[in-house]
């Protein structure tokens, strides 16, 4: 029976475009998690199946337990206490266990069906004695609580691995940040309908229905009429539907749900894919398109919500396949990414963008506002979100942005490091720029869960700044932030510089190309792969290699400004001219110890997801992102995250080229001066000043399309001055005057044409 169960959930889950394997080791079920949910630790679908039963348990029997909140008259614990007193399993315990695992006292109640209960039905049919018996553990740890005490919510996120959490994009919404896109959209209890399409745990419906019972004259039949046509929502995971469910009665009260129980009427929080249609537990879909659309909705005035925060690349190949094909032509015109770049996970585009622009096409009115949560990425990132900042669907709506908080700092999230932000939208109307821009910071302390907007205001830093796109030639560039004249004068260092800058060598298995050279024995080398964390678990190992095949590596944590210190080497079978993979027989002939090193790896090595991607007609030991410029000599190198551009130029280790990891940016030289120009300018507080004026936190390749450096000039004496001062400053100490020669620094930059820092 569970088996059965099990299957029709991966049914269910992968006809909605969720993979239920293990994502990743760092996602895998820790063995307490397992124990708990009774399956094997490594099967990561069978635990996930196991702990969603327990918390669809949980839910039913914590909401029993606290039913005279939604059924006056009717006491939780004369539902609970049956399952104790109850002797023996028989039919007579599954008969009682059935009814509260489909929410069977709500039902007659008049509540309509608020469970989502069809991929668990199989806990109250199981026959299991140990099943029961842990059953009834759990309503008598209930039973021993005050009912009015027991978090739903809470019980869920404890109960629902993280894993599958982060596989469906849930962030659950604290009420203050509720609040807080409440009063950016300006909503109004009286008058604005709302839809929150992808609601979660329901925290927006419960919130804006309090407003609603405080702000609107009506009472009785009239007001839940009101309400109920006036909030409604979507969700695709049916136990969040429950939870949704349960918060709009908990946020109705007793008196209205029992009004509402005489209307014959349903809370409107419906099962189902805000961007393909309504969903059915009991016949899942096979794909993505199986459940039609959202025909006849009624346009709402107001939109809002906190949308799953997941990468293109992070969803299912059906459900993309889906959203390219989709009859509304999201995909084209919202993720413009295509070919190589899309394939190979370039294309950082986020789902809540598309969900936001596919909500606001299908349910938002001409004129009505748009409230949402949306990663800051999508607004700042230049590998991502190009299509959500051209601000239109196509040519059938325009956005008008109102204003940003960002929330950055203040880390919204419990237990999560998302950027968030809220975005505040007009449809109908074009967006003027600069857009109203206000970056929160805490003072400190990350918001409680529970504590008042009002608190949190109080106690944080709220900066008033301003944004708009750092290419004014084109509107779907990232977005410059600052004040105004802060701006005015950022702007005057934007343009694409002269230079083009390049990623490192990105291997995707660190373990086996990463190796530490312990001596030499002959005309070969001694080495030992490193131990680096990895999804793949590879054995530490010594080999004897061809010194011609190592490279020394540098990785962000190997420099700084103006120092760096290789540790590690890593083994290449590359021709330096042309940048490309030696062939099989090249390899064998040139450097046969080092091929036999790899080819000890090579079942990994293939199922690398690069190499069965767009390396498979290359050798197993093809990398990605590497050319000939990865083994120029000079080089300038700077860490694509770190705090603040940290440059440095580097050469060679005993006449071998270094060659950066992927976490790294170069650009190729052959002039050492005008490679210490180039990182003395790199190096100066007016970069990081611009760099973080539009991305930051990601100091990619994109800097140099955005921060206009010009071109090295070996007859200009401010040049000279600058490469004269990196080159000084790469041969003192680290811990040397570092304010003072900062400060000297961008003197000596400020004087490059648009360059000076406006006080």
């Amino acid at each position: 029976m569970a088996v059965e169960a099990e299957t029709a959930w991966r049914r269910y889950y992968s006809g909605c475009g969720f993979s239920v394997a293990s994502p990743s080791p760092s996602d895998s079920p820790s063995p307490s998690d397992a124990q708990r949910c009774g399956v094997d630790s490594a099967h990561t679908a069978g635990l996930t199946f196991a702990a969603q039963s327990a918390a669809h348990v949980w839910l039913s029997l914590g909401a029993a337990l606290g039913a005279e909140h939604h059924v006056p008259e009717q006491s939780g614990r004369d539902l609970l206490e049956p399952l104790l007193t109850c002797r023996g399993t028989g039919t007579r315990f599954q008969k009682l266990l059935q009814d509260l695992l489909s929410g069977r006292h709500l039902q007659e109640a008049g509540l309509g069906p608020v469970f989502e209960a069809g991929l668990f039905r199989w806990v109250g049919r199981c026959d299991s004695n140990p099943l029961h018996r842990a059953l009834r553990r759990v309503a008598s740890t209930l039973l021993q609580s005050d009912g009015s005490s027991v978090d739903l919510v809470r019980q869920y996120l404890d109960l629902s691995p993280r894993s599958f959490r982060r596989a469906l994009g849930e962030h659950y919404t604290p009420p203050w940040l509720v609040d807080l896109v409440l009063e950016r959209v300006a909503f109004d209890g009286s008058l604005d309908s709302v839809l929150d399409p992808t609601c979660g745990a329901g925290i927006f419906l419960a919130r804006v229905i309090e407003r609603i019972r405080i702000e609107s004259p009506l009472r009785g039949q009239s007001l839940v009429a009101e309400v109920l046509g006036r909030v409604c929502g979507i969700e695709l995971n049916p136990l969040a539907v429950t939870l949704s469910r349960l918060a709009y009665l908990d946020a109705l009260g007793p008196a209205l749900c029992q009004t509402l129980a005489t209307m014959g009427a349903a809370v409107p929080v419906v099962l189902g894919d805000v961007l393909f249609g309504p969903r059915d537990t009991d016949a899942p879909p096979t794909s993505p398109m199986d459940s039609g659309s959202w025909s006849g909705a009624e346009p709402v005035t107001l939109l809002v919500g906190n949308p799953p925060w997941l990468n293109w690349e992070g969803l299912s190949p059906a459900y993309r396949d889906a959203l390219v094909a989709h009859p509304a032509g999201l995909s084209a015109a919202l993720f413009p990414h295509r070919g190589l770049r899309a394939r190979s996970g370039g294309a950082h585009d986020d789902l809540a963008g598309l969900i936001a622009y596919g909500a606001a096409d299908q349910f938002l009115a001409d004129g009505g506002r748009l409230g949402m949560v949306l990663p800051v990425s999508l607004l700042r990132s230049r590998r991502g979100g190009e299509g959500f900042r051209s601000l239109r669907l196509a040519d059938r709506f325009e956005l008008e942005v109102r204003s940003v908080d960002d929330l950055t700092r203040l880390k919204p999230f419990e237990g999560a490091a998302g950027r968030a932000a809220v975005l505040s939208a007009t449809r109908g109307a074009t967006t003027h720029f600069p857009v109203a821009w206000t970056r929160w910071s805490g003072g400190g302390k990350n918001p409680c869960v529970d504590e008042p907007l009002d608190s949190i205001r109080r106690r944080s830093e709220v900066v008033d700044q301003c944004a708009e796109p750092v290419d004014r030639d084109d509107p779907t560039s990232p977005w410059l932030v600052g004040t105004l004249g802060q701006i005015v004068s950022l702007r005057r260092m934007a343009g694409p510089s002269f230079y083009r800058a390049r990623k490192g060598v990105d291997t995707s298995l660190n373990a086996v190309f990463w190796v530490e050279v312990l001596g030499r024995e002959g005309d070969l080398v001694r080495v030992r792969n490193a131990q680096t964390r990895s999804r793949v678990r590879v054995e530490a190992v010594e080999a004897l290699v061809e010194p011609g095949a190592l490279y020394p590596l540098l990785r962000g944590r190997d420099f700084a400004r103006w120092s760096a210190t290789p540790r590690f080497h890593q083994v290449l079978l590359y021709d330096t001219q042309t940048g490309r993979p030696l062939s099989e027989s090249v390899a064998q002939e040139r450097f046969p110890m080092a091929r036999a090193y790899l080819r000890a790896y090579e079942p990994l090595l293939l199922r690398r997801r690069i190499h069965v991607k767009y390396l498979e007609s290359q050798p197993p030991y093809a990398c990605y992102d590497i050319g000939p410029y990865s083994f120029a000599g000079p080089k300038v190198v700077w860490k694509a995250l770190a705090a603040g551009i940290q440059a440095c130029v580097v050469d060679c280790v005993e006449d071998r080229v270094i060659v950066p990891d992927h976490n790294v940016v170069l650009v190729p030289l052959e002039d050492l001066d005008e490679a210490h120009f180039l990182c003395g300018v790199l190096n100066s507080s007016q970069a990081t000043l611009f760099a973080n004026a539009y991305t930051g936190w990601f100091y990619s390749t994109h800097l140099l399309q955005y921060f206009a450096i010009p071109q090295y000039n070996s007859r200009s004496v401010r040049h000279g001055r600058i490469a004269q001062f990196s080159r000084e400053a790469h041969g003192r100490p680290v811990s040397g005057v570092e304010p003072t020669a900062q400060a000297q620094l961008d003197e000596l930059v400020g004087c490059l044409d648009g360059f000076s820092i406006e006080p």
